[in-house]
């Protein structure tokens, strides 16, 4: 791990120099398992550790962020004295000034719908030297200015304009009549240049050198104005008017803005001097949540300038909600300010003001289409705090994801069955779909556009690997909108997928075993989105795109004998498989295709890449075009767990023929045969099917101890063995019998865990038997030889030394137990060579925890413990406790305590006695403390 750890750090520190603060998630472990491509769990792992090594600050953000205290400490020269943080803005405090937050966050939907454009507005202003040019188009009241003037703010907080420089506004549209005076008032001008000018005067360029000129309307000039000013675009030089020799530089960064379609209005030789086009919004093509968020802020701002507190009728702010502005976010705000005024009139002097539908414009009520037949909702106030809708109550993929959860839930506890849960999940996302496509939740288009294109390159790949299962246009465009509404949601669904991470892989887990092939397609699907970033690595999302794809092909059987055809040349056996597939209605052959120059070797190691990544198959049948069927075979034979039927020269009549026997569910035996009789071809079988050895772990509480006991087991083999150690469901193991679909994919050799869940032929071992090795050679003979003898005590005595560490890292606090673990075995290896015994498994297993605990014990100064009679046994038994001194000797060293009789004694009778306690209440007869190994 520690290069993983390594990893995850360097990463942290890049980011913590600078902070992104509208681009935090960027330091979770979402966004970092993406980044350096590891899976999200070990990325998690990783930052708890070095979060506990204390180089890490935790903050609770959504989702979970971490950033470098060194890093931080020395970029921003503060010193943090705590860690952990519950909020960003407390971080941000600490940091003072030097921790300010992006200036763009003042645009409501800047993380959302203008997430895109903020992006070019932030690379125009800090291009080196003198930026880029950069034209904002969009209608009246979009907000234009103000996002030139946040890009001003940005360029001096990143410190590429100084603080003297200014921000200069030039309405284009007032000098659409007179070009001339635009120019001088641009460029200055010198005495006697004209009439009137009696003095030189500097122009726009001049005064704001080093800062922003941001000239509006841009529309408005006149084509010979627009040419004016391309050589001081170009080279960044001029003239003043009535001095055409002196040359005079302004390092200004120019901003444009239009309401009209750039092409129509501007010189195509402007255009090209521009290289950032940004395209703002109107307010109707904005998300809702937005227009939400800008009508809670209007009335904000208004609660605070009136000094009263505003209350809504539900009647006026849904129709404040459902009007169409012409004018954007410019005629949201004055109507708001409009009908504030009016509820102001009728206030009489007291401190709220109610907002009802007679307080709104008039034209706003004459064009509200809001159906007026419930007097009531213009009666019910709503105070303006309570406009502030929650993330996860707006937001329809969290309640999609709550619902899916909790039908899992039931599936878990047998409530309802698996086809149960699919026939739920598909009438959920039908009506998700549904909100998509026909709510009033507004997508950004040009960032819906980008995402269509990039899914449809990525669906063209699958589409001609998985006909039938091929996604439309239409299903494409449902695809982006899905991904783009988690671009803005998944964050509050993430806490699902943390909660019941384990509940979701178990269902996963089932989908793949009865819907193989989509789930093949959703994993492939999967790997492309994330490799793009349009979604992130989590169970939950894996989840969703399963059942997205389950859903809109959910009339598609998959066949039960997959098939490949292999054949030289451009798309010889993709269009066969693809003709198959469909005159079949059902995907049956995947399709390789070779160079024409490929060799036998070629086409045997291409087929073997492709059978790797089939999983949970036990039968398969190969078409191939030309070549040596014992050549082929020499290369599959042994290699893996699977019968595989290979059949030569194939044609498209023959690939139909196999397919239909497929789709009858013949063996396989016999489709090679009918096969070969009504095409004349030749076929030959590789019998490899060997079912894979696995041991099962169970228990009967749960899932947690099972892995425990994977955990203990393959920590404590002395070699690798061919044998998968898996954990399983207790209680349908139990239902199943041998009957459960396990036993057709695995050869159990037996089965550990708590309960013995009693299946015919399958040995088990109890964990107390595993534990205190009561029986080596029952141990032995249940590993079938996979263990030597040697190796199987060898594994007895690790696992009772694993164990001992397991329970005893959860009870010591100042001795470390994998340090103190060593020392106590060489004592115990002291002890049965001096006394020349063999001391059993659970006298091993007591003595380690014994002497583990009396030592952390003696540390901390606790009282010994009493032992009665304690004279007696010291003048019965001096040679014990010399003997027991001269062993503990290199302990009492090491951490300077020294063992007291009293413990001697218990020792010595712990030895002796021959009633041992049981492995499920493991406690030595001087402390309370109880080691079981459970949840």
């Amino acid at each position: 791990m520690s290069s993983l750890n390594d990893k995850v750090e360097e990463y942290i520190k890049s980011k913590s120099t600078e902070i992104d603060w509208d681009n935090i998630e960027e330091c979770s472990a979402t966004a970092i398992a993406m980044e350096i491509g590891e899976k999200r769990s070990n990325v998690t792992k990783a930052l708890n550790e070095i979060y506990r090594a204390n180089k890490l600050i935790k903050i609770n953000s959504t989702p979970v962020t971490f950033l470098h205290i060194k890093t931080i400490e020395d970029f921003y020269s503060v010193v943090l004295t705590k860690k952990y943080f519950d909020t960003i803005d407390e971080f941000r405090k600490v940091l003072g000034n030097k921790g300010k937050k992006n200036v763009f966050a003042q645009l409501t939907g800047y993380n959302s719908s203008l997430k895109y454009c903020i992006e070019q507005c932030k690379s125009a202003i800090v291009y080196p030297e003198n930026g880029l040019p950069i034209l904002l188009y969009g209608e009246p009241g979009t907000g234009k200015s103000f996002m030139a003037r946040l890009m001003f703010e940005y360029g001096k907080q990143k410190g590429v304009i100084p603080k003297e420089g200014k921000f200069l506004t030039v309405n284009c549209a007032e000098y659409s009549n007179n070009p001339e005076l635009l120019l001088t008032n641009l460029f200055g001008y010198k005495r006697g240049a004209f009439t009137g000018a009696d003095e030189d005067k500097q122009g726009i360029l001049s005064v704001a050198d080093n800062g922003v000129l941001f000239m509006d309307e841009v529309h408005g000039l006149k084509p010979e104005c627009q040419e004016k000013i391309f050589l001081f675009m170009d080279k960044g030089i001029y003239h003043m008017v009535g001095d055409n020799k002196t040359w005079y530089k302004s390092r200004v960064r120019l901003i444009f803005a239009t309401t009209e379609k750039p092409n129509n209005v501007l010189l195509k030789t402007l255009l090209r001097r521009i290289p950032i086009t940004v395209t703002l919004p109107s307010l109707e093509d904005r998300l809702s949540k937005e227009k939400k968020e800008l009508i809670y802020n209007s009335l904000y701002l208004e609660e605070i300038k009136v000094q009263k507190i505003i209350k809504i009728s539900r009647m006026a702010y849904q129709i404040l909600l459902n009007h169409k502005y012409v004018g954007n976010i410019g005629e949201l705000e004055n109507v708001i300010k409009a009908s504030v005024a009016n509820s102001l009139i009728n206030s009489n002097g007291e401190d709220n003001i109610n907002i009802h539908t007679y307080n709104l414009p008039l034209d706003l009520m004459e064009s509200s289409y809001t159906v007026f037949n419930n007097p009531k909702e213009d009666k019910a106030m709503l105070e303006i705090k309570s406009l502030r809708s929650s993330e996860k109550s707006d937001n329809k993929l969290f309640a999609l994801n709550q619902f899916l959860i909790e039908s899992l839930l039931e599936w878990n506890k047998n409530i309802i069955t698996l086809d149960d849960f699919i026939i739920k999940s598909n009438r959920i996302f039908e009506q998700y779909i549904d909100y998509l496509y026909f709510d009033e939740n507004k997508i950004d288009k040009f960032t819906e556009k980008l995402t269509t294109n990039l899914l449809t390159n990525m669906v063209n790949l699958l589409n001609h690997k998985y006909c039938p299962i091929t996604l439309s246009n239409n299903e494409v465009g449902i695809l982006a909108r899905v991904l783009l509404d988690y671009g803005n949601f998944s964050d509050s669904s993430e806490s699902l997928s943390i909660k019941y991470c384990t509940e979701i892989d178990r269902m996963l887990e089932q989908l793949t075993k009865i819907y193989s092939f989509k789930s093949n397609m959703a994993d492939e699907l999967l790997q492309l989105l994330y490799d793009s970033n349009l979604i992130g690595d989590n169970p939950l999302s894996h989840l969703n795109i399963f059942l997205l794809l389950n859903y809109l092909k959910r009339d598609i059987i998959p066949s039960t004998i997959p098939g490949i055809i292999i054949a030289h040349g451009y798309s010889i056996a993709s269009g066969i498989a693809e003709v198959v597939n469909q005159l079949i209605g059902q995907h049956i052959f995947d399709a390789i295709d070779m160079p024409i120059n490929s060799d036998i070797l070629a086409v045997a190691e291409k087929l073997t890449e492709q059978l790797k990544r089939i999983k949970n198959c036990n039968e398969i049948i190969v078409l191939v075009d030309m070549g040596s069927l014992e050549a082929i075979n020499r290369y599959l034979e042994d290699k893996f767990k699977m019968d595989i039927g290979i059949i030569n020269n194939v044609t498209t009549r023959m690939a139909l023929d196999v397919s239909t026997m497929m789709v009858q569910k013949k063996n396989i035996k016999e489709i090679l045969e009918e096969a070969c009789i009504n095409n004349t071809n030749k076929y030959s079988l590789i019998e490899n099917k060997k079912k894979q050895d696995v041991i099962l772990s169970v228990c009967e509480t749960g899932i947690g101890t099972a892995n425990k006991i994977v955990d203990l087991i393959k920590k404590s083999l002395p070699s690798e063995i061919d044998t998968i150690i898996i954990t399983y469901d207790f209680s349908n193991l139990e239902t199943m019998g041998d009957k459960s679909t396990l036993f057709d994919k695995y050869n159990v050799l037996f089965i550990v865990g708590t309960e013995n869940p009693d299946i015919t032929n399958v040995p088990f071992l109890s964990i107390e038997e595993l534990i205190e090795a009561q029986d080596i050679t029952k141990i032995y003979s249940l590993f079938q030889g996979k263990l030597s003898y040697n190796q199987v005590i060898c594994f007895s005595k690790n696992i009772i030394k694993n164990f001992s560490l397991e329970n005893l890292i959860g009870y010591l606090n100042i001795v470390d137990p994998r340090k103190i673990i060593k020392s106590v075995e060489e004592v115990i290896s002291s002890l049965q060579k001096e006394l020349n015994m063999e001391f059993s498994s659970g006298t091993t297993l007591g003595i380690y925890i014994h002497i583990c605990c009396l030592i952390e014990r003696t540390i901390i100064d606790k009282e010994p413990a009493s032992y009665n009679n304690l004279d007696d046994f010291i003048n019965n038994h001096k040679d014990f406790i010399r003997l027991a001194k001269k062993i503990f000797l290199e302990i009492e060293l090491s951490y300077n305590v020294t063992i007291p009789e009293s413990e001697i004694a218990y020792l010595f009778d712990y030895i002796y006695s021959e009633k041992r306690p049981g492995m499920s209440k493991l406690k030595s007869n001087y402390n309370n403390d109880l080691f079981e190994f459970n949840e």
